[in-house]
């Protein structure tokens, strides 16, 4: 007998069995998640948004490769508006 696999939303199992196309270039929940890290160890205080676009594009930089602006600004705009509530 098989053991079930735990199951989140939507029917999707947590262990990714459809490991189909292409891989993620940037680890967006990372650098979310160490963005916000910055923010509640006060070692990012962004002022405007671009701030938070910028440790972005610190945080996903690999080599000479870097996320565009126009890339980074979706995950930056809500974490400033969040931010920003405080």
């Amino acid at each position: 007998m098989s053991e079930a696999k735990p199951v989140v939303e939507h029917g999707a199992s947590i262990d990714n069995d459809n490991n189909r196309g292409r891989r993620p270039t940037y680890d967006w929940h990372t650098a979310c998640s160490s963005i916000w890290g910055m923010l509640l160890r006060s070692e990012l205080i962004p002022e405007v948004q671009a701030d938070v676009e910028k440790a972005l594009i610190t945080l996903l930089a690999k080599g000479d490769k870097e996320p565009s602006v126009s890339t980074v600004r979706p995950y930056a705009k809500i974490i400033f508006q969040e931010y920003s509530k405080a």
